[in-house]
């Protein structure tokens, strides 16, 4: 059995006759990403609050660790670093001295090497003494990413981590979750970035509406849609006369072709274009994305 460090069941949050999350069902596993999706509104930022203890569920329980938060809420906190929603800071400090501030109230309390680790892992030596209030919105995220890192907790809960950052943060911040995870952290990122989710995610949950309408590896989901086979010829008509006798479906425009895959038909599709004496301009298979997946989950495409 895989090693579970947060589990979520039946999690539910209502607001008077509003029901906002309806039963929602994860777990988060060491050393994995998982990737938190929904459009606006489908509670995904109410999920993680509900997670930290920062409003009151409905229904449902929480546990971290194997501690149940309704219970040991304190102790659970101990094991999770946080960003939700925008990290909040004082402006009127700089921005080592916020985090001076955050080591204080850890518990055991954080070193001063410690600090001087991640300002340099998150790249921020150069402005960390510096106020906050001087601070772009990529750099107080980078901030906010020491500060949840800061106490080397076992748990990541990071609510649109890479809002404000620029390319090369962006690059940043996904080598730094694949190093945690490889130190067998277990991270939650809820983004509207797919791509990066793309690159950095092992499982997902997707919400719509307040419910999941998916959960489980990026793998799984992309597998449930087809591959594409991307085909130009020099000789459209004809090559749609021979999909057709191969019993084929496809899209065509012009010279462009898109054939739905279940298994590799590239060396038939090849074979039969080759005995009609038709020239060969492009022949690709094309993955499915993340995007094409989650459009076809959430109905927005």
């Amino acid at each position: 059995m895989k090693a579970v460090s947060v589990q979520v069941t039946d999690l539910s949050k209502r607001i008077g006759r509003k029901q906002i999350l309806k039963q929602v069902n994860f777990k988060m596993q060491p050393g994995h990403i998982l990737g938190l999706l929904g459009p606006n509104g489908a509670g995904k930022t109410t999920t993680i609050r509900l997670m930290v203890g920062l409003i009151a569920k409905s229904g449902g329980t929480v546990t971290v660790l194997g501690q149940n938060i309704d219970q040991h809420l304190t102790e659970a906190l101990a094991h999770i670093g946080t960003i939700i929603e925008t990290p909040q800071f004082y402006d009127y400090m700089t921005g080592y001295q916020n985090l001076q501030q955050y080591a204080r109230a850890s518990r055991p309390p954080v070193s001063k090497e410690r600090i001087d680790a991640v300002v340099a892992k998150v790249k921020l030596t150069a402005a960390i003494q510096r106020k906050v209030k001087t601070y772009s919105l990529g750099m107080r995220q980078r901030l906010g990413i020491a500060q949840a890192i800061l106490a080397r907790p076992a748990v990541l809960l990071l609510d649109e981590p890479m809002n404000g950052l620029d390319p090369a943060g962006d690059h940043d911040f996904r080598v730094l979750m694949q190093e945690l995870a490889a130190q067998q952290v277990s991270i939650l990122i809820s983004s509207h970035i797919l791509s990066d989710i793309e690159k950095l995610a092992d499982d997902l949950v997707v919400l719509k509406q307040g419910e999941v309408v998916y959960a489980g590896t990026l793998a799984a989901l992309q597998a449930r849609q087809n591959a594409k086979l991307i085909l130009e010829t020099d000789n459209p008509a004809q090559t749609a006369l021979v999909l057709r006798h191969l019993q084929l479906d496809f899209t065509q425009t012009k010279q462009h072709f898109e054939i739905p895959m279940t298994t590799d038909i590239r060396p038939e599709v090849t074979k039969a274009l080759g005995d009609a004496g038709i020239g060969l301009l492009t022949l690709a298979k094309q993955e499915v994305s993340l995007e094409d997946a989650y459009l076809q989950l959430v109905g927005e495409a």
